[in-house]
C-alpha cells in the first residue's frame, strides 16, 4: 500500500533543528525508515551517559509518526489471558 507521509525530523546532533519531510512511500519503506531512525539514535545515545526526557519523547514521537502510516490490516480480537471468551 502507498501512503503520503509527512514526518517531523529532529536532528539532535545539529542542535535539534526540525525539518518537515513529505513523500509518498510504501509500508516496507516506512518500517525501514523507522529502523534507520532507531539505529541512528542508538548510535548517538550509546556515547552519552545522560539523555533528556525531551530527547527521548521526540524520538518516540518521530517513530510513532512513521509507524502510524503503516496500515495494520484487520485487527483481530485479543488472544490470551484476559481476552473475552
Amino acid at each position: 500500500m502507498t501512503h503520503a507521509l509527512q514526518v517531523r525530523v529532529v536532528d539532535h546532533a545539529t542542535g535539534g533543528r526540525v525539518a518537515a519531510v513529505t513523500q509518498t512511500t510504501t509500508d516496507a519503506t516506512v518500517i525501514t525508515e523507522a529502523l534507520a531512525v532507531i539505529d541512528r539514535s542508538l548510535a548517538q545515545l550509546a556515547a552519552r551517559e545522560l539523555v533528556s526526557s525531551a530527547e527521548m519523547s521526540d524520538l518516540l514521537l518521530d517513530l510513532r509518526l512513521l509507524l502510524m502510516t503503516v496500515d495494520p490490516g484487520p485487527v483481530d480480537e485479543p488472544v490470551g489471558e484476559g481476552a473475552p471468551a
